[in-house]
């Protein structure tokens, strides 16, 4: 089963459409986002970060410096599947995202070293498993540039 609605598009506008679940499982859900295609201009990075894993929870984001202990506060709080933030503009340079449950520090996901080079707009994209029992995944997609 697809899930099914209107879409109201505009001229101009570009958008990214995104298909999470699993054919096996015969649901797939079909989000879309507009998307922001002007660079930032150098020495800045704007980022996208989407909750495309169907099989997690309602998960907290958290942008930190490379290997730097998690903050008390997370970036992006109560990210519900499925779900596409805004565009975050940031200084460009090196981060390390990690993805928890709402409300916990237990890291379903980490991007280790995660380079943003100045000039451009990336999508950050958490994903099922694409094994049985493997662990989450994190796609990163260069928009526009």
């Amino acid at each position: 089963m697809l899930s099914s609605g209107a879409v109201a598009l505009q001229g101009g506008q570009a958008y990214t459409f995104f298909a999470f679940g699993r054919v096996a499982a015969g649901t797939l859900t079909l989000m879309g986002a507009g998307d922001d295609v002007m660079a930032p201009g150098m020495g800045m990075t704007k980022l996208r970060v989407v909750h495309g894993a169907s099989t997690a929870p309602t998960v907290d984001v958290f942008a930190t410096t490379p290997y730097a202990p998690l903050p008390g506060s997370p970036t992006l709080t109560r990210v519900p599947f499925p779900f596409a933030s805004d565009f975050l503009t940031v200084p460009a340079g090196v981060y390390q995202a990690r993805v928890t449950p709402t409300g916990t520090k237990t890291v379903a996901i980490d991007s280790g070293r995660l380079p943003l080079m100045g000039n451009t707009v990336r999508t950050v994209i958490a994903l099922d498993p694409t094994t049985a029992n493997g662990p989450f995944e994190l796609l990163v997609l260069p928009d526009a540039n």
